[in-house]
């Protein structure tokens, strides 16, 4: 092993010798937990199948399928998993940190500030995902994504110097905490001034359009919208709202039909956000004084994901809000959908009728979409010709 390929600095001489140790002095680093090394991770992403079959997360048939698929392709069974879907990234990584008995962290474990800038490197920690979250007793607590690559471990405790205890972090929680530590600041100046011109009252211009456009198109940016749109499906949101400030943006994920604040993306970029998503939705970002209406369609997780897209002006930009429909997730049946027994009937009957209209009426959140689509999947035969009438469809 070259201590070369380590992308963290500095690394006196025994440190470097500590990364060539033998597995026992691995356990002594990690703080006194017991986690697997290099050689022992095939037989613990074994232990991991039969674990999530035994929880009833999987079933057998979709733990073969994955074993199959890893096999065919050289990948590592938990990253398959994720692939095609068959798992959340929540799920495996509660069951990775039951497996290496670690603790799960949440988006309040991570720090305000960075920790040991001076000896590990943003571009190694998202290269590894992991990110110390703590510096406590001469024990640094870091928190990794895969809690099964030694490597990292190792060489984070090499280069700090300090015994390292593994935490087990959500794929996008951890990177949002990365993306609000080691914020990458927009190349262009000139962008970020055209930003800051672009207000509320000023005509559309085109080369304002333009600007958007291309900052729009920018690594951070697009970085930052997947990481929204991939958490809202992770922790299965109804909707995304991103509503304008003058010195921020705010952010907030409906679960159960109530609004939760997250943690806001840079303010530099509020207007460059708000035009990805437009452009994702295929909408006019030039057009900010009214409001618009568009889709998006995507596979996240695995998973194919409907998104209409909402757009009205407000006071400070433009104010976005995304519904989520996880097809997949839904069951189009009216008895799982808690549908009285009366209530069902009554649809029913209208459905066969020859002719006639159906209101369905409620609040945001209430299952009208949920409802049709059940509907329709019922109408939907071979024998009839079903044409719906939707703006965005």
């Amino acid at each position: 092993m070259s201590v070369a390929t380590v992308t963290v600095t500095p690394l006196d001489p025994r440190a470097a010798a500590s990364l060539r140790e033998a597995p026992a002095a691995r356990t002594a680093a990690a703080g006194g937990q017991t986690l697997p090394t290099d050689r022992d991770a095939p037989a613990a992403l074994t232990r991991l199948g039969a674990a999530l079959v035994a929880s009833g997360a999987i079933d057998q048939r979709t733990l073969e399928r994955a074993r199959r698929v890893a096999a065919e392709t050289g990948g590592r069974l938990d990253r398959v998993l994720t692939q095609l879907g068959l798992i959340s990234d929540r799920g495996l990584a509660e069951a990775l940190a039951e497996l290496v008995s670690a603790p799960l962290l949440g988006p309040a474990d991570y720090p305000d500030e960075a920790l040991f800038v001076d000896r590990l490197r943003p571009k190694f920690l998202r290269k590894a995902h992991a990110l110390p979250v703590a510096d406590r007793d001469g024990e640094v607590v870091l928190a990794m994504v895969d809690p099964l690559d030694a490597f990292t471990r190792d060489a984070v405790a090499a280069a700090i110097g300090r015994r390292v205890r593994v935490a087990v972090a959500v794929p996008i929680e951890l990177e949002a905490a990365l993306d609000r530590l080691y914020a990458e600041p927009v190349e262009a100046a000139d962008g970020e001034a055209g930003l800051d011109e672009i207000v509320a009252d000023a005509e559309p211009a085109e080369e304002d359009a333009e600007r958007l456009k291309d900052l729009a198109s920018e690594a951070p940016v697009i970085r930052l919208v997947n990481q929204m749109i991939a958490r809202a499906v992770d922790t299965h949101a109804s909707d995304v709202h991103l509503e304008p400030f003058p010195d921020r943006m705010r952010v907030r994920y409906r679960y159960d039909g109530v609004l939760h604040e997250v943690e806001p993306p840079p303010a530099r970029l509020q207007a460059a956000v708000v035009s990805r998503v437009k452009i994702m939705a295929r909408l006019d970002i030039a057009e900010r004084r009214l409001p618009q209406d568009g889709r998006i369609k995507l596979t996240v997780r695995g998973h194919e994901i409907d998104f209409r897209v909402s757009t009205m002006p407000a006071l400070y930009g433009e104010k976005v809000v995304l519904r989520v429909l996880d097809r997949t997730a839904v069951d189009f049946d009216y008895e799982k959908l808690g549908l009285p027994a009366d209530v069902r009937a009554g649809l029913e009957r209208a459905f066969d009728l020859p002719n006639g209209m159906v209101l369905v009426t409620g609040p945001t959140g209430s299952g009208k979409t949920t409802t049709l689509y059940t509907g329709l999947t019922r109408l939907n035969t071979t024998e009839r010709n079903v044409v719906t009438v939707e703006d965005p469809i």
